[in-house]
């Protein structure tokens, strides 16, 4: 399997732009981690990563 690069003329002149902030896409991965999260069996680790996860979020949301 050949990679797309400049060298070997696959990639063309495409080019990725984002258009979701790192902020966004932070807050969509540990929504889904808490989905993830919460079928696991109920545990002091399922709490704690949960907990983990929320103040993480909260950090993220305040500061963007």
């Amino acid at each position: 399997m050949k990679l797309a690069n400049s060298r070997n003329g696959l990639a063309g002149n495409r080019s990725i732009h984002a258009k979701r902030t790192l902020e966004e896409w932070d807050i969509r991965f540990l929504e889904y981690r808490l989905e993830v999260v919460g079928s696991w069996p109920d545990s002091a680790r399922k709490v704690a990563t949960i907990e983990a996860i929320v103040l993480r979020l909260d950090s993220v949301r305040s500061a963007g």
